[in-house]
């Protein structure tokens, strides 16, 4: 965690994240993918990562022709956190216009319901306060209103003038039995770190009991959900998750496309991962400086030259698939992926388990498995971070400089 003093748009940001990398000597090759929210900034700032600035264009120079100034040379993927996909959806539920009208009517009486008045008389029946929620966050209109529902026979004594009508009340009971799993379900977003097709796993288990409801309400959210999904189903690195977990696999096989989209998104994973390891083993040897005399000078500039050009020219290798077709291990690799078709297994198999059994079965997908199904479903550890610096920087301790706080957060959160 390191503190931004500048303005956080995506070129910043990038900057920011380019700084760390480097301190902790870990190149854009490494990376394999990003997990973030749905903000634009974080969306470029990863799409940043993926360019390398190879020429610009001269100001003054108004008469020569516009060159190109960036070109994708890494494949740095990017994914949004489960848990605000979640919410989003959930959101798109509650601005519904027919339930807004509700939700307004329940907000109203909260707010009379904290009144000095009324909180003394539900303090005297040791009754709960009301509460009122806030519009960005959903699981607080889920806890006012759920605190309201067992406040019904209290208005209907104390206020009945202001209370919602019989039907009103309906409604509010019905929307907390139909938020009721997306809450439980975001409570396990929260308490764990999971993996991506636990995470599906999840989703696929909360709508199916929303729309085993069979009302009205429940539709549309089951409705809002789906578009949410979709989003999901379009990226490669969550469709490889799947492919990946022998109990969820069976859901890609009637749709070609996104089985293709898998195996494309896993051989250039491959190819990335052997070609990190071929560059850590066949490191360059130090570089020895000699003398050149005045008679090899043009010899001696000519090889400078081809040095410029060969490590341009490096800086565009992208795992060239002419010149692996004679690597065994990777074509056996490449092979595995595609002819990779397990027998299901229950769906309460732990995944990590199972691949583990599978180890020398399936050699080169136990690679693939560990690596996509260890990218982060959510940004739980983010947010348990600022819950550390909170607890770290306190109104004691406000002169610590921003090198010693964030050493002193890298200690607290690698325990």
């Amino acid at each position: 965690m390191i503190q931004l003093e500048n303005r956080h748009t995506a070129a910043n940001l990038c900057k920011e994240i380019e700084g760390v990398l480097s301190d902790f000597t870990i190149t854009k090759k490494q990376i394999y993918c990003v997990t973030s929210d749905n903000g634009r900034n974080m969306v470029k700032a990863v799409d940043a990562l993926n360019k390398e600035d190879v020429a610009s264009e001269d100001p003054d120079d108004s008469n020569t022709e516009k060159v190109m100034s960036e070109v994708n040379i890494f494949d740095i993927k990017s994914i949004r956190c489960a848990a605000h996909t979640l919410q989003l959806a959930v959101k798109d539920f509650i601005t519904d216009t027919q339930l807004s009208e509700v939700l307004g009517k329940a907000r109203a009486l909260s707010k009379i319901l904290r009144c000095p008045t009324n909180r003394f008389l539900l303090s005297s029946q040791s009754l709960l306060n009301a509460e009122v929620d806030t519009p960005t966050r959903w699981s607080s209109t889920f806890r006012m209103l759920e605190k309201l529902c067992k406040l019904q026979s209290f208005c209907d004594i104390h206020i009945p003038k202001q209370n919602m009508s019989q039907e009103e009340w309906e409604e509010v009971h019905l929307l907390v039995s139909v938020l009721q799993p997306v809450h439980v379900a975001t409570k396990k977003l929260q308490a764990e770190q999971l993996y991506f097709s636990d995470f599906y796993k999840l989703w696929l288990e909360m709508k199916l009991e929303i729309q085993a409801m069979s009302s009205s309400a429940s539709k549309t959210l089951v409705a809002c959900l789906e578009n949410r999904e979709k989003g999901l189903l379009q990226n490669e690195v969550m469709v490889s998750a799947l492919y990946l977990d022998p109990r969820l696999r069976r859901i890609l096989l009637p749709n070609p496309i996104q089985l293709m989209m898998a195996r494309n998104h896993l051989k250039r994973l491959m190819r990335q991962i052997f070609d990190v390891s071929k560059k850590k083993s066949n490191a360059p040897a130090p570089t020895q400086v000699v003398t050149q005399s005045s008679d090899c000078s043009i010899f001696s500039q000519e090889e400078g030259t081809c040095t410029l050009l060969s490590n341009y020219l490096n800086t565009f290798e992208v795992g060239s698939c002419d010149e692996e077709e004679d690597d065994e291990e990777l074509n056996s690799a490449l092979n595995q992926i595609v002819d990779y078709n397990p027998k299901p297994v229950n769906i309460s198999v732990n995944l990590m388990d199972y691949w583990e059994d599978k180890k020398y079965v399936y050699p080169h997908m136990y690679k693939l498995a560990t690596l996509c199904q260890s990218v982060p479903a959510t940004q739980v550890s983010v947010e348990r971070a600022f819950s550390a610096l909170k607890l770290v920087l306190t109104d004691l301790r406000t002169n610590l400089s921003a090198e010693n706080l964030q050493k002193i957060l890298f200690v607290k959160l690698n325990q």
